[in-house]
C-alpha cells in the first residue's frame, strides 16, 4: 500500500495560516505534513524560524529523503540571514537561495539543492511554480476566499526526494515577498 501512495501523485498540501513565518501544511486527509514556527535559541540574539517535516507523514512516502527540518536564522530586524538544514553546520546565505533572474524585474528566483542541481521558482504574491529544467516540481497558489486554508501546494513526484528543500525555498520566497526584501537580478545565471 505504501508503494502505491508513493507512485501516485501529485500530492496536495493545504497551507493553514498566511503568516510567512508561521503556518502549517496538512495533506488531503487532514494529516500534518509540515509546521513552520519560531524556534527559541538561547545563543542567537536574532529570530530563528524552524520548518519541521512530520515523521508519520513522510513515513508514508518512501521517496521522501533529505533533512526533516530546516532553520531560518533571520538577520537583524527580520532581514536576510542564513539557512541550516537538519543538524548540519553549513550556513547557506538566504541571498544565495534567492538569486534573482537574468533580467531586472524578473520573478524567477534560483536556488541550488544539496544535490548540486539548480532549481527555479517563478514567484509572485499569489502563485509560485518550482521548476527543474522546465519540469514542474511544485506549484503553490493562494486559495479563493471561500476556502478555510490560505493556499494549496501541489507536489509532483520528482520533488519528494527533496521536499524539505522545496518547502524551505518556497517559504524563503514567501518571506522575501512579505518582508519586501530587495532581490537583485543576476546576469548570466
Amino acid at each position: 500500500m505504501m508503494a502505491n501512495l508513493d507512485r501516485d501523485g501529485p500530492w496536495i498540501l493545504y497551507q493553514y495560516g498566511d503568516d510567512s513565518q508561521k503556518h502549517r501544511y496538512l495533506d488531503q486527509e487532514s494529516k500534518l505534513a509540515f509546521t513552520l514556527q519560531e524556534f527559541q535559541q538561547n545563543e542567537d540574539p536574532n529570530r530563528v524560524i524552524r520548518l519541521v517535516r512530520d515523521g508519520e507523514w513522510s513515513a508514508r512516502y518512501p521517496s521522501v529523503m533529505g533533512p526533516d527540518r530546516s532553520y531560518f536564522f533571520m538577520g537583524p530586524e527580520n532581514n536576510l540571514g542564513y539557512i541550516v538544514f537538519g543538524n548540519g553546520n553549513i550556513h547557506i546565505p538566504m541571498g544565495y537561495m534567492l538569486r534573482g533572474g537574468k533580467k531586472e524585474g524578473s520573478v524567477s528566483r534560483y536556488w541550488r539543492g544539496q544535490n548540486g542541481n539548480q532549481y527555479k521558482w517563478k514567484a509572485t504574491n499569489y502563485r509560485m511554480e518550482c521548476l527543474d529544467n522546465g519540469r514542474t516540481l511544485a506549484l503553490w497558489e493562494v486559495s479563493p476566499p471561500d476556502k478555510n486554508y490560505y493556499a494549496t501546494l501541489t507536489i509532483f513526484p520528482k520533488a519528494m526526494p527533496i521536499i524539505t528543500e522545496v518547502l524551505t525555498s518556497l517559504i524563503l520566497n514567501q518571506m522575501a515577498l512579505a518582508l519586501t526584501w530587495h532581490i537583485p537580478s543576476h546576469p548570466g545565471q
